[in-house]
């Protein structure tokens, strides 16, 4: 009776998830699968996270990912846009900076807070 009471809950809990939830739960399953994907992650978020001038952090954020790829758990779009950033950042202007690192900084706060 118990079993069936639990199935009967999963079932209804997954029903509920909506479609951003179940994205965000298939990318933490690829980051908790691939341990080098893990280890770029803590690295973007600790040496990230201490800067405070937008310029350091986008040229910090920029080395991790030359140093390190960028990480697979990434989803497809997110990937893409880490590696154009990477090929054009000799390109960016310095006023670009701010807004680049918001966005930065905007995801990588959602990503942890969020369980990552």
């Amino acid at each position: 009776m118990v079993g069936i009471f639990t199935l009967w809950v999963e079932n209804e809990t997954n029903q509920q998830i909506r479609w951003n939830e179940k994205l965000q739960a298939e990318e933490f399953a690829r980051m908790v699968r691939d341990p080098r994907s893990r280890a770029v992650f803590m690295v973007l978020t600790d040496q990230v996270f201490r800067l405070s001038k937008d310029s350091a952090v986008l040229k910090q954020f920029i080395h991790i990912l030359n140093e390190h790829g960028v990480p697979s758990f990434f989803g497809s779009s997110d990937q893409v846009m880490l590696k154009a950033l990477k090929f054009f950042r000799p390109l960016i202007p310095r006023f670009l900076s701010p807004p680049i690192v918001w966005a930065i900084l905007t995801v990588m706060r959602y990503k942890t807070r969020n369980g990552f």
